[in-house]
């Protein structure tokens, strides 16, 4: 499975969960694994350790989106848009994916799942913390 699928099964994955910074439950990301239709049992385990390294780092994700999102709470952003940003900024901050990589991806995710606006918002978030990142 190359990068690019990683990202998108990660991404529909946060997003069906929903996770919030509390949020980390092994079973539901199992269930949730099973609605993706994935073939190779291996696929199904990058996914899941990629999302529970990801949940791990959560707080300090949303309090990086939260700063850099001209002051939006958390709970101001769109679900879709929340989920597209988690995942790039843990590309960027925990997974040593260049910047302008990470940034790309979202920008193309929130073109295909995302409202009309949606990818001039997460292109916008995802510059000033790339700002911030270096």
């Amino acid at each position: 499975m190359n990068r690019h699928k990683q990202r998108e099964l990660t991404f529909k994955l946060l997003f069906s969960l929903d996770i919030d910074a509390t949020h980390s439950n092994v079973e539901d990301i199992d269930i949730s694994l099973q609605s993706l239709e994935l073939e190779a049992e291996e696929d199904k385990q990058l996914i899941k350790e990629r999302v529970l390294r990801l949940v791990e780092h959560v707080p300090s994700i949303d309090a990086l989106v939260e700063t850099c999102s001209d002051k939006w709470a958390i709970e101001r952003i769109a679900k879709i848009e929340l989920a597209i940003l988690r995942v790039a900024v843990f590309d960027m901050q925990y997974d040593e994916i260049p910047v302008s990589v990470a940034i790309n991806e979202a920008v193309e995710l929130s073109k295909r799942y995302g409202e009309s606006q949606s990818s001039r918002f997460v292109n916008g978030v995802l510059g000033q913390i790339a700002k911030k990142l270096v």
